[in-house]
């Protein structure tokens, strides 16, 4: 008797598409890096602006200096963005060797929802003698429009397996 109230509560669940694989699939969603050649130090954290008066606000906020900063006096302008298309998002790791400004990697939704992933090299990751000065480490894209929940996502590179013992490496 358990079983047949079992099998007929699966079948009436089913047929209303609970546990049917009703989730939403994962799409690719488009954006354009921001080039900030001179941005103010934004404190550690994720941004989202959806107008210009948000970003404005922030901008302004800011360390528009910071210790080592090879540029004290140059302005730092303000990106001029098109809020009724454009929302405006990105991530800070604060002020480090420019080696770890952080990289935007993939951005996809799901629903009502998207998600940003991010990578950097920080706090251990390989350097060069070019990038061993400190800069604002910040990324910006411009996304379409959005309302909609942000989820940012840091991810780590895998390290590649060991050799095995006397292999020698490729120089491709």
């Amino acid at each position: 008797m358990n079983v047949l109230i079992l099998l007929a509560s699966t079948l009436v669940l089913a047929s209303c598409g609970v546990g049917s694989g009703s989730v939403e699939p994962v799409q690719p969603v488009s954006y354009q890096m921001l080039e900030l050649s001179n941005p103010p130090a934004f404190p550690p954290g994720t941004y989202i602006f959806n107008s210009q008066v948000e970003l404005d606000s922030a901008w302004a906020n800011a360390p528009q200096t910071y210790q080592g900063d090879f540029f004290p006096d140059s302005p730092k302008p303000v990106p001029t963005v098109d809020f009724s298309a454009s929302s405006m998002v990105g991530v800070s790791l604060g002020v480090g060797i420019r080696c770890y400004i952080p990289q935007i990697v993939d951005v996809t939704e799901q629903g009502a929802d998207l998600f940003i992933k991010y990578r950097s090299g920080e706090p251990d990751g390989p350097t060069t003698l070019a990038c061993l000065h400190l800069w604002p480490l910040a990324v910006f894209v411009l996304l379409p429009k959005t309302k909609d929940a942000i989820t940012f996502t840091r991810v780590y590179e895998s390290v590649p397996p060991a050799l095995p013992e006397g292999a020698i490496p490729s120089n491709r």
